[in-house]
């Protein structure tokens, strides 16, 4: 019996359902496998098809769109969140376009009710197509170290920690946003593994506080309802069930995200902002997005920035 002609074998790398970005900043769309990444595209439905370079009228235009998403949300400020916000959305999209580690995105509030959850979910939603992984803070630091073994060994792209209700600290979430890699014992095993860290992390919560070494990770994403307004008790909102309508648009709103960063990367990044010391991949991409399109500069509100502004 002949040996098998093992050349013809193709790797597989991972399994998508949506279209994404290629290291290089170019569009994964077609389905099949991609030869470039090793990754298999099979669309979960019919995605809109997307502009290999986009101009700046287009971008803007598609901007809109996802500004219009989370047009109920009470940002604080002209709209400095609004693009820490949409920062951290154009990071999920271009996850694997940006070498190396990704900031921390955390919203805090001023009241309850005001969406916090909900407005870090949305990014997860239109990015991934789905709810992202949450938890609350762990109880000790050999607790948060576990759960950030479990993102890395199950490739999860997103993680929420949520109602983060006292100061949040931990040296492993520290050294895991400004890691490349991540080293760690395979459960029920004695052996090691390494794996890439790619997971985007997400905090919410009231009042949010968290230590020196992580606050100058965090890009901040500001949410602040009128005194004496119960925001959960609003009925004005454009979208009433905000979770199913994504869910329902999703397709458009991820070939917007993506014809955004598209755009901007054939566009030669113009208007790169000042690089940000262990992300430095990330701020030579998605910062310069936002002043491209005419929106406020997200790196204006790094934590401590915000701090000095209070």
């Amino acid at each position: 019996m002949p040996d098998p002609d093992w050349d013809k074998v193709r790797t597989v790398t991972k399994v998508i359902t949506a279209p994404t970005m290629r290291p290089d900043g170019s569009l994964l769309q077609k389905p099949g496998h991609d030869d470039a990444t090793g990754v298999l595209y099979k669309p979960s439905t019919d995605f809109p098809h997307i502009e290999e370079s986009p101009s700046l009228d287009t971008c803007r235009e598609c901007a809109k769109a996802l500004v219009e998403v989370v047009r109920d949300f009470p940002f604080a400020g002209a709209s400095a969140s609004l693009s820490a916000w949409m920062a951290g959305l154009f990071t999920c999209v271009a996850r694997s376009a940006i070498e190396g580690p990704t900031p921390l995105f955390a919203v805090t509030a001023n009241s309850l009710g005001t969406g916090k959850t909900r407005l870090a979910a949305t990014a997860s939603q239109i990015a991934f197509g789905h709810e992202p992984v949450c938890f609350p803070p762990p109880p000790d630091e050999s607790t948060f170290e576990k759960r950030i073994t479990l993102a890395v060994d199950n490739d999860i792209p997103f993680c929420l920690i949520d109602n983060v209700c006292r100061q949040l600290q931990s040296p492993a979430l520290s050294g895991a946003l400004t890691a490349r890699e991540w080293s760690y014992r395979a459960f029920g095993s004695s052996h090691h593994k390494t794996r890439p860290m790619r997971t985007v992390w997400w905090a919410a919560g009231n009042h949010l506080a968290m230590d020196d070494d992580l606050a100058r990770r965090t890009l901040v994403i500001q949410l602040v309802a009128p005194k004496h307004e119960q925001h959960d008790e609003r009925n004005n909102f454009m979208h009433r069930d905000l979770s199913s309508w994504v869910k329902r648009e999703q397709p458009r709103l991820i070939a917007c995200a993506l014809t955004v960063v598209r755009g901007y990367i054939v566009a030669d990044r113009p208007g790169r902002t000042t690089p940000w010391g262990s992300f430095e991949s990330w701020s030579a991409l998605i910062p310069g997005i936002l002043t491209w399109l005419g929106y406020s500069d997200p790196m204006t509100m790094r934590w401590h920035k915000v701090l000095q502004r209070e």
